[in-house]
Parts: C-alpha cells; sequence; structure tokens
C-alpha cells in the first residue's frame, strides 16, 4: 500500500538515481575527451616526438622501437610520409647502435619499398641506402654493401640532376 510517505521516498531515491547517473555520464564524457585530445597527433609533433627520440635516452631499445612504431602508425594515419620515413629511419639507427644490423636491414627494406610521393623525402631514401651499405659491411656481405651504396648514388644523382 503506496503512502505518501513511500511516495515521497521513491520519488527523492528516481531523482538521486537520476542525479548519479548525470554524473557519472558526465565524468565519462569529460574523461574521453580528455583522453581522446591526449591521443592526437599532428605532423609537427610527429616531428617533434622523433626529434627528442634521436638523442639518447634511459629507455630500453624495446621501448625506443614501441615508441617510434607507434610514431609510425600515427604517422600513416595521417598519411604524413615525411613521418613514416623519419620513424624507420629511426628505429634502423636504434638497432644500428646496437649493432643488430640484422634487424636494422629489416628496416631499411621497409624505406626501399615505401612509396614515395613527396620527392622531397627522397633523402631518407637515400639516407637509409647508405646505412644499409655500413650494415652489410659489418655483416660481411660487401657485394651487398656496394649495390647499396651504387644505388644511393644514383637516386643522389636523381636529385641534382633535377636541381639543374
Amino acid at each position: 500500500q503506496l503512502t505518501t510517505d513511500n511516495l515521497k521516498n521513491k520519488i527523492y531515491l528516481n531523482n538521486t538515481r537520476l542525479i548519479r547517473h548525470t554524473i557519472l555520464l558526465f565524468c565519462a564524457l569529460f574523461f574521453y575527451s580528455f583522453l581522446s585530445a591526449q591521443s592526437y597527433y599532428t605532423p609537427k609533433r610527429i616531428d617533434s616526438l622523433i626529434t627528442s627520440n634521436e638523442k639518447p635516452n634511459d629507455w630500453s631499445l624495446e621501448k625506443n622501437i614501441d615508441f617510434l612504431n607507434n610514431l609510425y602508425k600515427e604517422s600513416e594515419k595521417l598519411h604524413y610520409e615525411k613521418g613514416m620515413y623519419r620513424c624507420l629511419i629511426q628505429i634502423s639507427n636504434w638497432y644500428m647502435m646496437k649493432a643488430q644490423y640484422k634487424k636494422a636491414l629489416l628496416y631499411f627494406e621497409k624505406i626501399e619499398n615505401l612509396r614515395l610521393k613527396n620527392p622531397d623525402n627522397l633523402k631518407y631514401k637515400i639516407m637509409a641506402l647508405q646505412s644499409k651499405s655500413f650494415a652489410f659491411t659489418n655483416l660481411g656481405l660487401y657485394d651487398d654493401a656496394h649495390v647499396a651504396i651504387d644505388e644511393s648514388i644514383r637516386q643522389g644523382n636523381m636529385i641534382s640532376d633535377s636541381e639543374t
């Protein structure tokens, strides 16, 4: 049997529940917008993060590689070619510094196979070929080193030919 006190209690509980749900919804929306804003990347931000990773840091090799792979994926989402090249170059540089030449070669191959849309980024392909030659030399693969350095010279000549 409903009394006025029982009815008032039910209305009070419903209002309290509504207020709680509204607060929870507001908090969820606030934190979602805050977190999604945190993961927002722009080409300028990507460049800055790559540049900061070029300096020695306290991170492990794996943490540096994971960080750069994430930046690569973000660059890919933005179709930011320069960021993609710079990430792959930096990953290969980390492997080269740790004398993991075979792993570095995998990333040099990725750089070579990346479609070049902006001719300004050709310098990254040339840089990768030169570093690839150094990796081959350290692995005792001198013929492959010679092929890589010759290709870097050929592509370098393409730049100077287009400027004249």
